[in-house]
């Protein structure tokens, strides 16, 4: 987790750099207010229920791990090559 962690941290990271770094050219030089809000923002519904597909992600990412089935996707890419 703390792995996962990190490169979220650092994928946030070298986004928000390029967005600085590409803010000149966005749109003739726009000037763009990162720090102004819509209030229709405000107005967006949040549910805490868990997404269908990221159980299903959940459920074939514990299947891949299983050793008898990382092995076989192993020898399975292996012959591919």
């Amino acid at each position: 987790m703390d792995t996962m962690k990190d490169i979220m941290l650092t994928c946030i990271i070298l986004h928000n750099i390029i967005v600085e770094d590409e803010q000149d050219t966005l749109n003739d030089n726009a000037n763009v207010d990162y720090d102004h809000v819509d209030n229709d923002i405000l107005n967006v519904e949040v549910s805490s229920s868990t997404l269908p597909g990221f159980v299903a992600y959940l459920q074939t990412r514990h299947i891949i791990h299983t050793r008898r089935i990382h092995q076989q996707l192993q020898a399975e890419l292996v012959m591919d090559i």
